[in-house]
């Protein structure tokens, strides 16, 4: 069966149209056709002054708008030829940041309660609705807020803004790890991410691809490393990637983007330096305002700036920033009035790589580590992952010599897939491969809770200790299998068959109580099914 469902607005992030084939319940193919909602930006743009376009910027994406703003005001600040303020250079990254990490928690906790996980929903959009009233401290506007303008900004901080910034970003990290503890192994969210959606890294490079979801197949393509504008090239910062392109990466990779904004703008707070937010130029910021009332030139020069808008110098450019969705471009047109000749702005996720080239001839060459001549068995009896090497010289081979930092988490993931834990062992082989000091590696296994740091037994029993698991016997039936067992949660018998563990929750709440072993869910159970599970596990 074919249906047609839209093109329509109501239950849908945008205006789409979805022609769908059906197999009963099952949905054999997807032709989407988005774009039904035009706006007329570009035409717009045509008939305004270069500052009364701001606010129209804003729009474009009112998820992340002070980074619109920021890359509309850098591509006529270069065909004007202004350099902006240090302050105002710093500002603008620590806001576009500010803004990415907005926009990432709007997306990430909409996919989340579109699968029903309205507690980590809460707490991503409780953070997200902290940081709209924050900015609305410093721009007065929650959502759009043409606070950027050419040659600056529109005003500098208030007073105890940074302070307040600093409680939201922990705030954040309180909250975020909740987030990993409710969601990461979570067996609905799992099912529906995993193996779902994937794009591979040649057609996301063919498509067009841009931003998180290009480097949810891999690719490490980041603007702020690749190209870095304001103040990115004096950041220590990682472009996180993927590993299959799926759903699974997709939401990997902005929750570790998350993370990196916060490190970045931790690290722009101390680097912020005094000064003014505009520079001192008459053809594109306004006069002080005592200065209008005061002197007849400056009165004048207000008045040009307003009614005819600054006067660009005639040509053209081409200026993209990293937005939050991925590459934001615009291409601007000028011939030499107050008024644009054209403005474009190519579709942020979907912005072509010059013609569909094949994936062989955009990536970047990698480079083979060393060669790692190590016996089979480590001195603590640990089996080596040198029969792993093969597999993580073929992952590093899609990231550029310089990005070994984002190889760590996938290929600690290929480890416990293997062994099912991570050796000390472990980390000083992965260490020694990929030339990146051991700390790294620990700072990836200490942050993630589906991370092992010893064997487990041939069996892993998981009982989940969620309220809803609770109240249906849960604890009872952890006692009962400690019991059974002869040993205590977090233990792993004598013989090594069995280790038991209890976990936050595993998201199978109206079959509670729910116990997990080796990734096998057991719905509904209660001591004489928990007896016949073991006495059937050889």
């Amino acid at each position: 069966m074919v249906v047609n469902i839209g093109p329509s607005h109501p239950a849908t992030h945008g205006t789409v149209q979805i022609i769908a084939e059906l197999d009963g319940e099952k949905v054999l193919r997807a032709d989407v056709h988005c774009g039904y909602l035009h706006r007329g930006f570009e035409k717009e743009c045509e008939d305004h002054t270069w500052h009364n376009l701001i606010p129209y910027v804003d729009r474009l994406n009112y998820c992340s708008a002070l980074i619109n703003d920021f890359a509309y005001c850098d591509a006529v600040e270069q065909l004007m030829g202004v350099q902006i303020t240090p302050r105002c250079r710093y500002l603008r990254t620590l806001l576009a940041e500010y803004s990415r990490l907005a926009d990432h928690l709007t997306c990430v906790a909409a996919t989340l309660m579109e699968l029903g996980a309205m507690t980590a929903f809460l707490y991503l959009v409780m953070i997200r609705d902290y940081i709209y009233e924050h900015i609305a401290d410093l721009t007065g506007a929650r959502v759009t807020y043409s606070y950027g303008r050419i040659g600056g900004l529109a005003r500098d901080l208030p007073a105890g803004w940074t302070a307040r910034l600093v409680a939201i970003l922990d705030q954040y990290e309180d909250f975020i790890g909740r987030v990993h503890g409710l969601v990461d192994r979570n067996r609905i969210f799992i099912d529906r991410m995993r193996n779902v959606g994937v794009i591979t890294t040649a057609d996301a490079i063919n498509y067009g691809y841009t931003g998180p979801i290009l480097r949810s197949t891999g690719v490490p393509r980041d603007l702020r490393k690749d190209t870095p504008y304001l103040a990115y090239a004096e950041l220590d910062f990682e472009v996180p990637v993927g590993i299959k392109g799926d759903n699974y990466d997709r939401y990997y990779v902005r929750m570790r983007e998350m993370d990196e904004s916060v490190y970045m703008m931790r690290q722009l707070m101390e680097m912020l330096p005094e000064g003014p937010i505009n520079v001192d130029d008459p053809r594109c910021v306004l006069p002080e305002k005592s200065l209008v009332y005061g002197e007849i030139e400056s009165l004048i020069n207000h008045f040009k700036l307003i009614m005819d808008g600054p006067r660009v110098p005639a040509g053209e450019i081409y200026v993209a920033h990293e937005g939050a969705n991925g590459e934001l471009g615009f291409y601007l047109v000028s011939d030499g009035s107050g008024t644009p000749y054209k403005v474009h702005v190519p579709r942020a996720e979907l912005r072509a790589h010059g013609g569909r080239a094949p994936h062989a001839q955009w990536r970047p060459a990698g480079r083979r580590g060393p060669d790692f001549r190590l016996d089979q068995h480590d001195r603590g009896g640990v089996r080596s992952m040198k029969h792993l090497i093969p597999e993580f010289d073929a992952l590093r081979a899609r990231f550029p010599a310089t990005f070994a930092s984002s190889l760590v988490l996938p290929c600690v993931r290929r480890i416990q897939e293997d062994r099912g834990f991570v050796a000390d062992s472990d980390i000083d082989e992965l260490a020694g491969y990929l030339g990146v000091p051991r700390v790294q590696i620990e700072e990836v296994l200490s942050y993630y809770t589906m991370f092992r740091r010893k064997p487990i037994g041939r069996w892993h029993l998981q009982m989940c200790r969620n309220i809803s698991c609770s109240m249906r016997g849960s604890e009872r039936l952890l006692a009962h299998l400690e019991t059974s067992l002869g040993i205590a949660a977090g233990q792993t018998t004598a013989d090594g068959r069995f280790t038991l563990s209890t976990v936050e929750c595993l998201g199978s709440c109206g079959t509670a109580p729910v116990l997990v072993v080796n990734e096998t869910y057991h719905e509904n159970m209660d001591t004489a099914r928990i007896d016949t599970l073991l006495k059937g596990l050889d």
